[in-house]
């Protein structure tokens, strides 16, 4: 094998897997946290900003409120993913040992 060829199948392995999506699941709550943090952090400094706080503070405050919020919808999406993984594997063990059951019981009927 010429290094030529292995470095066409890497990128066309790499090229494969960029168009490639996230579950639909992953996919909304991904969405959905960014879009929360960002309006909660515009809606904090707003409030603060108009209630007479400075810009400084204002922004202090919206960054602290993105920054807890964030962290705890990161959270919640982690635990969804590594929930859904972790189903995915069982199913795929659950279908695997099933299918060896089956080819051996269809190998015992053969002999």
């Amino acid at each position: 094998m010429s290094p030529k060829n292995d470095e066409s199948k890497v990128k066309e392995a790499s090229a494969g897997s960029r168009g490639q999506k996230l579950p639909i699941l992953w996919e909304t709550i991904n969405t959905f946290s960014k879009i929360i943090v960002t309006l909660l952090g515009l809606a904090v400094a707003i409030v603060s900003y108009y209630s007479g706080s400075g810009f400084l503070i204002s922004s202090i405050r919206a960054a602290a409120a993105m920054l807890g919020v964030g962290f705890l919808l990161w959270l919640i999406y982690w635990m969804v993913v590594k929930g859904s993984i972790r189903m995915m594997n069982d199913l795929a063990r659950k279908q695997e040992e099933f299918n060896t059951q089956n080819q051996n019981g269809f190998m015992e009927f053969k002999v």
